[in-house]
């Protein structure tokens, strides 16, 4: 974290510019400062939270046509995570149990993945990937036979962190602690709804 700091600080007071003095350096790097936080995605796009926000609209606007198609309910779940503290990393093999509760045949998931996490999924019957939206690693699958009322499938995946840099901890497995939440794991209806 300190190295990252002291990154920033540097790429702010770098002289690119003909300067007669460190305070000078000092008054050009906070005009380049903005004061506002933004965040990297992993293909490299800026997003401020004013973008985030519009991307999100953006989102619900680009599904908002799926909102009201009918799920199935996990019933059931199963997991086995390995965690290494020596690499700071892990994998979770799991597998959900999907009952169609309702009286209609359901033939298309709305799956919403982990943020950060590369995650797999596979399907015990025949599954077909018909639109993935990669920054909000949200995607949607036809299923060739559906699920009838009151029938199940087995949705199965494997999770793991991205690979940890020098400069970048891509999870939260470390030596002396581990914190994992829920939102690694798939969810099945995804942000469709608009707020």
């Amino acid at each position: 974290m300190v190295l990252i700091v002291l990154f920033c600080i540097t790429l702010l007071v770098w002289q690119r510019e003909l300067t007669n003095s460190i305070i000078e350096r000092f008054k050009i790097a906070k005009k380049r400062f903005s004061g506002k936080l933004a965040f990297i995605d992993p293909e490299n796009k800026i997003f401020s939270a004013k973008n985030e926000t519009n991307l999100l609209n953006q989102f619900q606007k680009k599904y908002e046509k799926y909102k009201h198609f009918r799920q199935p309910r996990i019933t059931s779940v199963f997991v086995k995570l390995d965690i290494s503290p020596e690499t700071n990393s892990f994998t979770a093999k799991g597998k959900y149990t999907l009952i169609n509760k309702t009286r209609y045949i359901i033939d298309t998931l709305l799956i919403k993945k982990g943020f950060d996490e590369i995650t797999t999924l596979y399907f015990d019957t025949n599954a077909t990937l018909i639109e993935e939206d990669t920054v909000f690693k949200f995607c949607i699958y036809k299923l060739d036979n559906g699920i009838a009322p009151n029938d199940s499938i087995n949705l199965n995946f494997t999770i793991k962190n991205q690979k940890n840099t020098l400069l970048t901890q891509n999870s939260n497995i470390l030596k002396n602690g581990t914190f994992l939440k829920s939102d690694i794991f798939p969810r099945l209806g995804g942000m469709v709804r608009r707020q």
